[in-house]
């Protein structure tokens, strides 16, 4: 079950890290009041797909094989927007940049140290 699938369920579940850090919540895409941690623990990183000034200029496409559930849309610190997919484990995140199809090349791994907030 993933966390998708919890929230369709109304389920109110969280993804923790093995320190007990929260890095995902089930109630977090409807829920105003709930987080999402974006700073992620050690061990874990976001898998950075593409970057925008605007956020329109996100295409959906730049996931390539990756399941919607799992990307997300930020507001970064340096003033742009981007589009991440995760979390995932270290060893899962460099599995994906070797191995999906679709994503751009220069697809990056980030801890979220300068990710703001999700963009709506």
């Amino acid at each position: 079950m993933t966390i998708s699938d919890a929230r369709d369920a109304g389920l109110d579940v969280q993804l923790l890290a093995a320190d007990g850090t929260t890095i995902a919540n089930s109630a977090a895409k409807d829920d105003a009041n709930a987080q999402i941690s974006l700073q992620l623990p050690t061990g874990y990183r976001w898998v950075v797909l593409a970057s925008s000034k605007e956020l329109s200029g996100l295409s959906p496409g730049a996931a390539g094989d990756i399941p919607v559930d799992v990307i997300k849309k930020v507001h970064t610190q340096s003033g742009y927007v981007a589009m991440i997919a995760g979390p995932y484990s270290l060893e899962s995140a460099e599995q994906i940049l070797r191995e999906a199809h679709g994503i751009a090349a220069d697809a990056y791994l980030s801890s979220g140290s300068g990710f703001v907030r999700i963009a709506r």
